[in-house]
Parts: structure tokens; sequence; C-alpha cells
């Protein structure tokens, strides 16, 4: 359980001022003054819903963001349909952002259930040869240490 919502979008060709006047209408707005510079840059829409709970949305892009929704399953949740990424997707997330706050939740989302291990360092492999960078690979692996 955390203290806010994270949403990725694809927005495709809408903009995020459109998105933000769309979700008026259900109770959300924005947390702050909308800045559009730092929208941009941040890729982070902060937003809040009925005043309480805050929301924010990731503006995805294509790659990454697109291959963890083809992968994502659905849920009804009190009867609304979500699709939410896989526990090993979201792990890999966790693994890339590398945050302390990050590996912790990681951490949690991997002793809730079963996870697949392989997969996980498969991607990673992967993705640390397209960056040519090594250092996601010690990530996993202090991360894989410290779930022992």
């Amino acid at each position: 359980m955390t203290a806010d919502v994270d949403v990725t979008v694809l927005l495709g060709g809408v903009e995020p001022t459109q998105l933000l006047m769309a979700l008026q209408g259900e109770g959300i707005q924005a947390r702050f003054e909308f800045d559009a510079a730092f929208v941009r840059q941040s890729r982070v829409l902060p937003l809040i819903h009925n005043k309480q709970m805050p929301v924010d949305v990731v503006l995805g892009s294509p790659g990454l963001d697109e291959y963890f929704y083809e992968r994502a399953e659905t849920l009804d949740v009190s009867g609304t349909t979500v699709r939410v990424p896989r526990r090993e997707d979201l792990i890999c997330m966790k693994l890339l952002a590398g945050r302390p706050q990050d590996l912790q939740d990681a951490e949690s989302m991997a002793k809730v259930g079963p996870v697949d291990f392989d997969e996980v360092r498969g991607f990673i492999e992967s993705m640390a040869e397209a960056l040519a960078d090594d250092s996601i690979i010690a990530i996993l692996n202090a991360f894989l240490v410290a779930l022992d």
C-alpha cells in the first residue's frame, strides 16, 4: 500500500492539458499550478483525486512503456477494468529506476508471490546490453542477494 497512485498513460497525439481537462470531470485536478515545462521535462503530471489522493500520471512514450502495456494483465477492480503490469515487469521498472524506495518496493513485491527471476534477469541483462551500462546488473545482483 502506498500513499499515492501511479498511472502511466500513452497519450498518442493528446496534449497533457487535454488529459487534465478530461479528468477534472472525475474529481481529479492538478496538484499544483500547471507547469508545461515541468511536465514536458519530467513526463509526470502531478494530480490529486477528490483533494485527498495524490495521483502521478506518467506520460508514457514509445518503447518500454508500450512493451510493458502490451504485457500487462487485465484485472477487475470493483467493476472497473484496469490494466496492471505483471509483477516481473514492475520489479524490472523498479530496478531500472534504482532509487532506494524503488528497490524497497521491488523487494516487497518479490515477497508477496511467485516471481520468475530468470525472466527478470533476462530483461535486465538485455537492457544493460542495449544501454551499454552494466550498473543495472549490479543493482539486480544486490537485489537478489537481499532477498535471500
